[in-house]
């Protein structure tokens, strides 16, 4: 399902500068200076129904059944968490052979009070294979330059990846269920 969502500035508003990326390919959809009295612009992104983490709720639980694999995202933010986003798609091959990705989950922090903060999300993800990427728009990663930020990824409480010292992107592939050997 597609909406269409817009950006739009009031006329009091301190921001000097803005960026909506698409969160699963990292591509601009727009972006702007000091912002004008009503500027505005439309664009489109898949309707997720979700929540915002924040300091006040350091970790969401989104658990649609029993017959899943329990999949925990967990990240610190290093000093200068906003402008970080992370997105879980779901990899899918179409009939003609080509590989389609579907949002699953994501989440962009736009505040700077979760600089250094854990957060924590659960996802109840049925079989398939799976990507993690996390981008961060200074190009620093969330270690080491600026705090002792990390990531991980849980599934079924087995740590299956580990990172945080990337420059703008890192990605992780994984399939469910997980090998026996991995």
């Amino acid at each position: 399902i597609l909406d269409n969502y817009y950006f739009e500035s009031g006329g009091n508003v301190s921001t000097t500068s803005y960026q909506v990326i698409d969160a699963s390919s990292g591509a601009i959809i727009g972006n702007g200076g000091q912002i004008a009295n009503e500027e505005r612009f439309t664009f489109s992104i898949p309707f997720v129904q979700s929540t915002q983490p924040s300091p006040t709720m350091p970790s969401q639980q989104i658990f649609s059944g029993t017959d899943c694999h329990k999949v925990r995202v967990d990240l610190v933010y290093d000093s200068s968490p906003v402008g970080v986003t992370w997105v879980l798609n779901k990899l899918e091959l179409e009939n003609d052979g080509t590989e389609t990705e579907s949002l699953i989950r994501f989440f962009t922090a736009t505040d700077s009070s979760l600089a250094n903060l854990p957060l924590s999300t659960e996802l109840c993800l049925d079989d398939g294979n799976y990507v993690f990427n996390i981008y961060d728009g200074l190009g620093d990663g969330i270690c080491c330059d600026d705090g002792e930020g990390s990531y991980a990824i849980v599934v079924n409480d087995q740590q299956i990846a580990k990172g945080g010292d990337f420059e703008f992107q890192d990605a992780v592939n994984f399939s469910l269920p997980l090998d026996v050997g991995e």
